[in-house]
């Protein structure tokens, strides 16, 4: 039988997942001001749950709290991205030697799995379908989660987790503005099905040195392309606001 605890523990639990997705989405834009009052009207939400939601989300970075001035969205750099996607590629690597060594039949399995539904979407482009665009991401990340469940490190999953949770703040900036700049050659072959299906070839095979050589690719390209859209991104904002 729940209690009146369970169900406080539950209200706050919902505002926290729904202020969260807000947050990552860029509905709650960085740096904008999170009343507890204004979000309780906006989600339906009591101001308790909220406020004890807020708290949490501070604690992930995902909200930061101004001295007797409740929180505010967190905001976005370039500065920031830059060291999220180097963090995201240290753990990754770390985690895929790791798997590569202690993996069983079950962590390759979930490999191929993860893949085939990631084969199934069609890459994200700026103008796609609000709907493909999420899935594809769940799928994307699901695809590189799997690669490093083959290893039993509680704290390096969870670090490259919150490295990756960050670094979708940003992607999803970069796709609401619309590309920054022309076509990028790279950023398509990277995103590509092939380049998955060639990282996915290297770890199943425990080739340490192919999949790490192409990890460092998929990923340190990607950084490097995000990190410029997103940098163009935020002139063209300044731009338009000077």
């Amino acid at each position: 039988m729940s209690t009146p605890a369970d169900h406080a523990r539950s209200r706050t639990g919902e505002a926290y997942r729904v202020l969260r997705a807000a947050i990552v989405a860029g509905s709650l834009a960085p740096g904008s001001r999170l009343s507890p009052n204004e979000l309780s009207q906006r989600f339906q939400l009591g101001p308790t749950p909220i406020r004890e939601a807020l708290a949490r989300l501070a604690a992930e970075n995902l909200a930061v709290a101004i001295e007797q001035r409740g929180y505010r969205a967190a905001p976005l750099s370039v500065g920031e991205l830059t060291e999220l996607l180097d963090l995201r590629l240290g753990f990754e690597r770390e985690a895929l030697i790791r798997s590569m060594r202690a993996g069983n039949d079950e962590w390759e399995a979930g490999i191929v799995a993860a893949y085939h539904f990631l084969a199934r979407c069609e890459p994200p482009r700026p103008g796609q379908d609000a709907e493909a665009i999420a899935l594809w991401g769940q799928r994307h990340d699901a695809f590189h989660l799997a690669l490093i469940d083959g290893v039993k490190a509680p704290w390096l999953r969870r670090f490259h987790r919150q490295a990756i949770e960050q670094i979708e703040r940003y992607r999803l900036a970069i796709l609401r503005a619309g590309q920054a700049g022309p076509p990028d050659a790279r950023l398509a072959r990277i995103l590509s099905h092939q380049d998955h299906a060639e990282l996915r070839d290297a770890v199943l095979a425990r080739d340490e040195p192919a999949a790490l050589q192409r990890l460092d690719r998929h990923v340190g390209e990607t950084a490097a392309i995000f990190a410029a859209q997103f940098a163009a991104v935020q002139a063209r904002a300044k731009l338009g606001t000077g």
